[in-house]
């Protein structure tokens, strides 16, 4: 029998898709697909649109193959990416044959229309007071009008195609009747939506050059989307961001158990700060939508660290290949390979003892796909990855140095996101790195709780339809100690990026 309880979660993030069913208790049946990411450039990141649907598809299939009677669900909510884009050819009227010609996703932190946005840079105000946005080449603004030129120029006719975010396609490939929509939460992140009135803005389109007819319809969060196409008896009732998710699980979590006021810190790719404390630079910060239904909407301030998780992956390679595994080609080959993967972790394990270990660690100075907030800018090219440049250095140290640029930013980020901030709720991949709390809390002068439930994104977006008490919990509180080598390299880190940004 159906259980009105259980929830089936669906996580789309950057490298993995998850899906599970989430009741009021706990998390059963995870099931993960890895995702490609294809880096052909420092602005030109991609992925595979048919291999993402392929995957989210078998993880639902696989959960809901686990499913027993009590756990079986007739709901269902979906997270995911934000800031990516994709174009496909609309074949809503054919009968499905196979893949959709579609072009690649174009990455949230694909950066490859820099020239447009540059060119409104007269407009960043207004942009920002519209959208809620910092005016920026990673939002889906101005890749949608790349990517409405990329149709013309391959051939094809732009009434053939859509051109909208990545939760539109999945939508259109996941319900019924392949329907033609998009939630608030990731419509905000295209830097065409009005947040204020809640529709999409005619003076943005026209800045960005993008038909506003040509948009997908948008729905509140909380609503309802359809049927899924493979499992018609689950209906789709909640859709938003990953990082919304995320948030929402915290912010439960908080409410429940009567915790301090904070900020949410989910750190994964990327790390993003989410808080319901007014900036005292507003104009620095983000404001998005993180709950809404017909009669409402939520918003948070969030702040913004690219590429953490990218970075300490690839740091991490350089390391395994000093230990003499090369690079395997698959990441799928990467989680069933038992050498990797015991090699993997002891690489996470021993970062812990390395800062024992090397009491100088350089700063590092290279961030693929620029600084986020409160600077939203690009480094100067040609500059050493490592200060001082003038010293050889360890793969240790180096790996020591690419951890602790994410910490120093994220400390940056609550510093200047607000004074009121004392907690950090702290989630995701990278917060599970042995030490990695305990250097935030130092660096940050914050106590950071992290939470004991990895799934925070799966749990959170199933709240949006459950309302249910949160079941996560904090695992571990870590006080900030008087760490005198790690806030000299932080002041010092602040002042090199200052300087470097301000050129």
């Amino acid at each position: 029998m159906p259980n009105s309880s259980a929830v089936l979660a669906i996580d789309i993030g950057t490298h993995a898709v998850r899906a599970a069913i989430v009741d009021d208790r706990e998390v059963h049946h995870v099931c993960m697909e890895p995702l490609s990411l294809q880096s052909i450039s420092q602005s030109h990141i991609e992925q595979d649109a048919n291999e993402l649907m392929q995957k989210t598809q078998a993880v639902i299939d696989a959960v809901l193959q686990n499913c027993s009677a009590d756990t079986r669900p007739t709901q269902a909510a979906l997270a995911i990416q934000r800031s990516s884009v994709v174009a496909w050819r609309d074949k809503s009227d054919e009968k499905r044959d196979g893949p959709i010609l579609c072009s690649p996703i174009l990455s949230w932190q694909d950066t490859r229309n820099t020239v447009l946005v540059d060119s409104l840079a007269s407009h960043q105000n207004q942009v920002h007071r519209i959208s809620g946005l910092v005016l920026s080449a990673h939002y889906g603004a101005s890749k949608i009008r790349w990517l409405t030129e990329w149709v013309v120029a391959k051939g094809f006719s732009i009434q053939e195609y859509k051109v909208a975010p990545l939760v539109s396609f999945v939508l259109y490939n996941l319900l019924c009747d392949s329907p033609y929509l998009c939630d608030e939460a990731n419509a905000g992140r295209t830097q065409l939506w009005d947040l204020h009135e809640r529709r999409w803005s005619t003076k943005l389109c026209q800045l960005f050059q993008v038909g506003i007819d040509t948009l997908p319809r948008v729905l509140p969060i909380c609503a309802s989307y359809g049927r899924l196409r493979e499992n018609p008896r689950i209906e789709l009732s909640a859709v938003c961001g990953d990082q919304n998710a995320a948030y929402r699980s915290i912010q439960a979590l908080v409410s429940e158990n009567r915790q301090q006021p904070g900020a949410a810190v989910n750190i994964g790719s990327g790390a993003f700060l989410l808080s319901e404390c007014k900036p005292e630079q507003r104009d620095k910060f983000l404001c998005s939508v993180y709950e809404s239904d017909s009669s409402m909407q939520h918003l948070v301030f969030e702040g913004t660290v690219n590429n953490v998780g990218l970075a300490i992956d690839n740091i991490k390679e350089e390391w395994l290949a000093e230990q003499g595994l090369k690079r395997l080609r698959s990441s799928f080959k990467q989680v069933l390979n038992k050498e990797y993967k015991i090699e993997s972790d002891r690489f996470y394990a021993q970062i812990e003892s390395w800062w024992e270990q090397f009491k100088e660690v350089p700063l590092c100075l290279s961030f693929t796909g620029g600084l986020g907030s409160p600077y939203w800018a690009q480094l100067p090219k040609g500059i050493s990855p490592y200060f001082p440049c003038d010293q050889s250095y360890s793969i240790e140290q180096k790996v020591l140095a690419v951890v602790e640029s994410s910490i120093f930013l994220i400390a940056i980020n609550v510093k200047a996101l607000s004074q009121k901030i004392k907690t950090l709720y702290v989630t995701g991949g990278v917060a599970k790195i042995k030490g990695y709390c305990q250097m935030l809390a130092d660096a940050s002068r914050c106590t950071v709780m992290e939470l004991a439930e990895s799934e925070s994104t799966l749990i959170g977006v199933s709240l949006f339809i459950t309302r249910n008490t949160a079941f996560n919990k904090v695992v571990a509180e870590f006080k900030p100690r008087n760490n005198s080598g790690l806030e000299q390299r932080r002041k010092l880190f602040e002042q090199k990026i200052t300087q470097l940004t301000s050129k």
